[in-house]
């Protein structure tokens, strides 16, 4: 993350964060919601392992890198819980 800007500096986690984001926004079938949020998990669960791996290496650059990415998918994963609701 760019701490001037607050923004997402690694392009790849930036598609797949707006990506993911649209396709919770047009969600309105239930399927289509647990298909999303088993997207999320898998992310998420790829970065717990990465950030395992990274602090037992000390790379704490890659550490930082890898919270970071955590972070967004937590986030989009309250956002997904709140369509829940909006969508029953």
């Amino acid at each position: 993350m760019d701490q001037e800007t607050q923004s997402i500096a690694d392009p790849e986690l930036l598609g797949d964060v707006m990506d993911l984001r649209e396709a919770i926004e047009q969600a309105e079938a239930i399927q289509h919601i647990a298909d999303i949020e088993s997207n999320i998990k898998y992310k998420y669960n790829e970065c717990i392992e990465a950030l395992k791996d990274s602090f037992e290496k000390s790379d704490l650059d890659r550490a930082r890198q890898w919270t970071i990415s955590l972070k967004y998918y937590t986030k989009l994963q309250e956002e997904l819980d709140n369509k829940k609701f909006r969508v029953r």
